[in-house]
């Protein structure tokens, strides 16, 4: 009976314990339970639930294969089609090279619908550049809309007929929209595919090296070129380059070149126009790129002379030894596209000739 008794008398005593700490265990629970869902929501976890780059898959067909069957004289593998490249529509005419049998670098320039400023620093400077070096160059600007300003947009390219507007609206996440456009382009730009510079509106580059490097390049060379890049998303969904499991699983990138400037051969131009059907579009275009170039088994070349970061310590750049770089406003590249660019020629009508129509 006394064993009994002190049984009670334990399980009595717990009872009383659990009751008091009941509260506070309850607390907790909730406590965890809620900064567990803050962070799995601010993708603070995700980290824990990415895939391994070694089962990395994108697209739905062998995209190398079926990209050297098409160039090659093959028909398109219909049921893997996910852009429609072919009936894209613009709200502006189709772009023509002017017809020479010199070498042509054509020179895309992404910019935002609203950024008219920078659109004329460069048609100021940089348009005005017609050859150098016996290269035909021409510069031209990719740009969606913001909806209410399309007709804002043919008007401005009826007067300077070097605008590519695309059927999107412009935005950050939207890029990649853009480098389908310019790469349309490019394709059909001239009657052989030029060498490509894409361009975000804030560089200033120095033309004379800029040919000097493509120069030495050659066009079925698999050229995809820039300031290389190797990283891992970010998953905090309150940064501008926060990535969901969704929308990119795994836990490294292929490497990319950043999208600010970019260099391809005309070999790479159709390869990676081609291979656009097939693979859903990134949010982030120079990672889209760099996926395409992994598909594609390109190895993007780096490029120190392409260096990302600005110049910060004197008044007016020297590029002397690069070819651009990024983080100017619109009239400084008004002002040092200028400067470092001389010898300029007059702009010419990119317009389509109606009867090429």
């Amino acid at each position: 009976m006394r064993w009994r008794r002190l049984s009670r008398r334990l399980i009595y005593a717990m009872s009383q314990k659990i009751r008091r700490c009941w509260p506070i265990v309850i607390s907790l629970f909730f406590l965890v339970s809620g900064l567990w869902i803050m962070a799995s929501g601010l993708g603070v976890v995700d980290f824990l639930y990415e895939e391994d780059f070694t089962d990395f898959k994108w697209c739905d067909v062998n995209v190398k294969d079926q990209v050297q069957r098409e160039l090659n004289g093959g028909l398109p593998a219909s049921e893997y089609l996910v852009n429609d490249m072919e009936n894209i529509k613009m709200f502006s005419d189709p772009l023509r090279c002017q017809e020479a049998r010199n070498d042509t670098l054509l020179i895309i320039v992404k910019t935002g619908a609203d950024r008219i400023e920078r659109r004329n620093a460069y048609r100021a400077t940089l348009s005005r550049i017609k050859s150098r070096a016996g290269w035909n160059i021409q510069t031209v600007f990719v740009m969606g809309h913001h909806g209410n300003n399309i007709n804002t947009l043919i008007e401005e390219n009826k007067k300077y007929m070097d605008m590519i507007i695309g059927d999107f609206r412009d935005h950050y996440y939207n890029n990649s929209y853009k480098l389908i456009y310019a790469m349309k382009t490019a394709m059909n730009f001239c009657s052989e595919v030029p060498f490509l510079l894409s361009l975000d509106d804030d560089y200033i580059i120095n033309i004379d090296n800029v040919i000097r490097y493509v120069s030495g390049r050659v066009k079925d060379e698999k050229l995809y070129a820039g300031w290389r890049m190797y990283g891992e998303p970010y998953r905090y969904r309150f940064n501008k380059f926060g990535l969901t499991l969704k929308e990119y699983p795994y836990n490294l990138f292929p490497p990319f070149i950043t999208g600010g400037m970019v260099f391809w051969s005309p070999l790479a131009v159709k390869e990676f126009y081609t291979a656009m059907k097939y693979c859903k579009m990134h949010k982030f275009d120079d990672v889209w790129m760099g996926i395409l170039a992994y598909l594609l088994d390109y190895h993007p070349q780096s490029l120190p002379e392409a260096n990302v970061h600005r110049s910060k310590d004197i008044k007016t750049p020297s590029l002397d030894g690069k070819l651009g770089e990024h983080g100017y406003s619109a009239s400084e590249i008004a002002d040092y596209l200028r400067y470092l660019n001389s010898n300029t020629s007059q702009p010419t009508d990119l317009r389509t000739d109606a009867r090429n129509n």
